[in-house]
């Protein structure tokens, strides 16, 4: 299993092999707005 980090150190990614990669993206505060995982995209609203 391996992870991906940004230059901020939040994990951007986690791989596995022979499993779709799961991926995050996060706004520029720092809180995470998307996330794909099993390739179906997640979008979280935060209020």
């Amino acid at each position: 299993m391996g992870f991906g980090y940004d230059a901020n150190g939040r994990m951007v990614k986690a791989s596995k092999t022979s499993v779709p990669d799961a991926l995050s993206v996060y706004d520029a505060s720092g809180m995470r707005v998307a996330e794909k995982v099993n390739d179906v995209w997640r979008f979280l609203i935060y209020s």
